[in-house]
């Protein structure tokens, strides 16, 4: 009787193993159907321009951007993108506007040295 009870154990043992394992195998599956782009700083920026009374825009691009972009590209649900930018590693073509520019009138960067923009919500289009 013994060896029956251990006999049959050995086979829930294997049918447990057997379930868990194909579990994974089809979680895993839904794991990788989304997609990370992360973004090329090489080929990227992230340019801003202000209008100016009585002369031309103030034109420039902030140096120290990060991003990505993830897409569930098989059932196009919980894409999003997120990126930053270091507000005060900018270069522009009127350097006498930057403190300008910096202060709490538009950026405040030194309460708010990092912008961040998170969609929550990203809607692909394919």
């Amino acid at each position: 009787m013994k060896k029956q009870i251990t006999w049959q154990g050995d086979i829930l043992k294997k049918l447990k193993f057997i379930l868990v394992f194909f579990y994974f195998l089809f979680q895993t599956s839904n794991i990788f159907a989304s997609e990370r782009w992360v973004l090329d700083k090489s080929l990227s920026t992230i340019e801003f321009e202000l209008p100016v009374l009585f002369a031309k825009n103030v034109k420039g691009q902030f140096n120290t951007i990060e991003g990505f972009i993830e897409l569930d590209v098989e059932k196009k649900e919980n894409n999003k993108a997120l990126f930053s930018v270091q507000i005060d590693d900018l270069e522009m073509n009127y350097l006498k506007y930057k403190d300008l520019l910096l202060s709490n009138i538009f950026f405040e960067a030194t309460k708010f040295p990092l912008a961040v923009i998170d969609t929550k919500k990203l809607i692909l289009n394919l």
